[in-house]
Parts: structure tokens; sequence; C-alpha cells
């Protein structure tokens, strides 16, 4: 394990804490938890958005007629 020096504003902190108290959880537990979701989603958001970019340069589309029918389909 490595540490790490973070700044974070006196309402985060108090939030922190309350939250702590509140789940039973020391501070450090938490925060390594929102570290790790938050890596998580961000690796998840890099995947498919180049997983969109590669379909898009292989030109996988939808086309205008299924574009309509989707627009109509909520739009009623």
């Amino acid at each position: 394990m490595a540490n790490l020096k973070v700044e974070i504003s006196d309402d985060l902190r108090s939030q922190l804490a309350e939250l702590a108290v509140q789940e039973d959880r020391n501070e450090e537990a938490l925060v390594t938890e929102a570290i790790e979701q938050y890596l998580a989603d961000q690796a998840w958001q890099i995947k498919e958005i180049r997983l969109a970019i590669a379909e898009a340069d292989a030109g996988d589309f939808v086309d205008e007629k299924e574009i309509g029918r989707i627009i109509e389909k909520y739009t009623e």
C-alpha cells in the first residue's frame, strides 16, 4: 500500500466524517472505495468511447430511416 496526500475542502471532510460514522467505517476505507469506483467508471467510459469511435470509423451508423422511426416512436 502507498500513501497519498490530498487536500479537500472542510465541507467535504465533514461529509466524509459523517458518512464514516453513519456506515461505521473509517474515512480511509471510504476514500479508497470512492477512488476505486471513480477509476472503474472512467475505465468503462473510455472503453465505450473507443468502441463507439471504432464503430464510427468503420461506418457503422444507424441510417436516416431508422433514426426517423426511433424519433416517431418517442414523439407520438
